[in-house]
């Protein structure tokens, strides 16, 4: 072997320092609108944000089963802060008021990249310069919801597949509104964990006891984030016939709102 090529330095792979540099400038390039091929630009732009994403040490470590909801969207702002400097945005995230406390871990980490993905998508037109992001920390689910100043101009429904297809696990529920001159609201549940009511598991005169059979299964899928009508097409049944138990389930458990029903199911089950 010569002399010289005994003094090439073996290639190293680069760091994560290195990686979210490249990444950050390929966002800032992606965001061009000189690419003429769009659909290529949108596929490419989100692809490097879920990369992104990865390259972002976690907050909390991901062996450590709960975070405080706090801790939890802290992360999500650091996430988003270099990509709101590189990209002149202004990203407001808030902690819905009546969160709970803490989070599992991995369903904080899922949410994050929900948040990261649909901004960068929302980045997808012209005259975007500002997102407001709430999270409502449940539990039994995240739901997230993210507004921007934008013209409201995108196909909404490429928007739907672009998130529900977009290489993340996919939301429970995903809402999406496009309207001109008021701009893009997006809405996702992420269900954490899995709630399923069963008589045998209730103890005796429990309130849960007095719901049947239909009841319990509208119930285990209300828990889910679901509405009346995805309820209806799981169940066979009609959106009236849905309403109809909905209401007879809120009277026995003597609550006021499908959230405090879900909330006595999952105080039961866990």
């Amino acid at each position: 072997m010569s002399s010289a090529a005994t003094q090439i330095a073996p290639p190293t792979a680069p760091s994560p320092g290195e990686w979210k540099t490249a990444l950050l400038e390929l966002l800032r390039v992606l965001r061009s609108r000189d690419l003429s091929d769009s659909a290529a630009r949108s596929l490419a732009l989100a692809s490097a944000t879920r990369l992104l994403a990865d390259s972002t040490p976690a907050a909390a470590n991901e062996n450590t089963p709960r975070q405080t909801s706090v801790l939890a969207l802290d992360a999500l702002r650091a996430q988003l802060r270099e990509l709101q400097l590189t990209q002149q945005l202004r990203i407001d995230c808030v902690l819905d008021p009546k969160s709970t406390t803490t989070v599992p871990t991995r369903a904080a980490t899922t949410a994050r990249r929900w948040t990261t993905h649909a901004i960068t998508l929302l980045c997808n037109q012209t005259r975007v310069s500002r997102f407001h992001v709430t999270w409502y920390i449940g539990a039994t689910q995240i739901v997230i919801s993210i507004r921007d100043d934008g013209p409201g101009e995108l196909d909404g429904q490429w928007l739907h597949n672009e998130i529900d297809l977009g290489g993340l696990p996919r939301p429970h529920q995903l809402d999406v509104r496009c309207i001109p001159r008021w701009g893009t609201e997006i809405a996702m549940t992420h269900v954490i964990g899995n709630h399923n009511l069963a008589r045998s598991h209730l103890p005796h005169g429990h309130p849960l006891t007095t719901l049947n059979t239909r009841e319990r299964d509208v119930l285990n899928i209300v828990a889910r984030g679901e509405k009346n009508r995805a309820i209806a097409e799981q169940l066979g049944i009609s959106e009236n016939t849905v309403r109809f138990h909905v209401t007879n389930i809120l009277k026995k458990l003597d609550v006021g709102s499908r959230q405090e029903a879900t909330a006595k199911l999952f105080e039961e089950l866990h």
